[in-house]
């Protein structure tokens, strides 16, 4: 998987930033649906990344139904939440297949800052 901006084992992003993140993934089973789920917990808040589809068939890269074996390719494009403080946290990623069962669970270490001088300076 990639994620714009990200070349470091801890994602680190802004407030308000856009940012797109790719997976490609082979299903070990046929399925009529993709689930998808993007989450994070902020400040000891579970955050839900509201601009995710969670009907990963309605994504124009994937076709559905998956097919056992296949390359299934799948993009998203997300804005960082505002947040007035700088927090570091993990972010769960999840594609489940008809049955409930994950096909992909992925985390991710990041950073939200907040400092205009650091931003600057980059």
């Amino acid at each position: 998987f990639s994620l714009d901006g990200c070349d470091s084992e801890i994602c680190r992003y802004y407030p308000g930033e856009n940012v797109t993140f790719r997976l490609s993934f082979v299903p070990y089973v046929n399925s009529s649906s993709l689930s998808v789920s993007f989450k994070a917990e902020l400040g000891g808040i579970e955050y839900k990344f509201h601009d995710l589809e969670s009907d990963g068939c309605k994504s124009p890269e994937v076709e559905c139904p998956l097919i056992e074996g296949s390359i299934v390719s799948y993009q998203v494009s997300y804005t960082v939440p505002d947040i007035f403080y700088e927090i570091k946290s993990v972010s769960t990623f999840e594609m489940l297949d008809e049955r409930g069962q994950h096909l992909v669970c992925l985390t991710i270490p990041f950073e939200i800052s907040n400092g205009l001088y650091e931003k600057v300076t980059k």
